[in-house]
C-alpha cells in the first residue's frame, strides 16, 4: 500500500512514494491504544500508543511492510513521553546478518519528532526474499509504567 506525499525540498515540490505499514506486532508493552491503521496517514491526529512495562525490554514493537521494492529513506514520527536517561531506539531488520541495524535513538519529548533516515544505496540486506521489511522500535532497558510511546506515522520511502 502506498501514500503519495509531497516533500518540499529547495522550494520545489517533489513526489515520493511512501510505503505504509501492513501490520504491527507488539512483542512487549503494556496498555495499548490504536492499531496499524492509526500510523498509516501523514499529519493526521491518529496514533498508536503503547505503555512501557517495568521489565527489560520495557517496550518492543515490530512494524512490518509487504511488497517492498526498495528502501531509500525511512520516515518515523514518534512522541516518547518518558525519561532522558532511557534508551529507546529505531532499528531496521538486516535479513543477511540476522539482526537489526540501529537507525536512530528516540529521545524523550513532549512534541512530535520527525525522523527522515536515509539508507545506503544497497538496500538488499533489509528486504527479504518475499519482499518484506521490518522496523523495530524498542526501549532496550527496564522501563517505567507511567511512560508512553506514541507513533503517529512510519513509512518506507522509495
Amino acid at each position: 500500500m502506498f501514500n503519495l506525499l509531497t516533500y518540499i525540498g529547495n522550494g520545489n515540490p517533489v513526489p515520493y512514494y511512501h510505503q505504509i505499514a501492513s501490520s504491527i506486532q507488539i512483542i512487549q508493552g503494556g496498555a495499548t491504544v490504536g492499531d496499524v491503521t492509526d500510523i498509516q496517514s501523514w499529519n493526521d491526529e491518529n496514533f498508536l500508543q503503547i505503555q512501557e512495562t517495568a521489565g527489560t525490554p520495557a517496550l518492543e514493537l515490530l512494524v512490518n511492510f509487504e511488497n517492498v521494492e526498495s528502501i531509500r529513506r525511512i520516515v518515523i514520527v514518534p512522541l516518547y513521553d518518558g525519561d532522558d536517561n532511557h534508551n529507546f531506539v529505531a532499528e531496521l531488520r538486516d535479513y543477511d546478518a540476522a539482526n537489526y541495524k540501529r537507525l536512530t535513538q528516540i529521545k524523550h519529548s513532549l512534541d512530535r519528532l520527525h525522523f527522515f533516515i536515509d539508507l545506503p544505496v544497497d538496500d538488499d540486506p533489509y528486504i527479504d526474499e518475499n519482499k518484506n521489511a521490518q522496523v523495530r522500535l524498542c526501549h532496550v532497558t527496564s522501563g517505567n509504567v507511567v511512560h508512553d510511546f506514541k507513533l503517529f506515522y512510519i513509512a518506507l520511502v522509495r
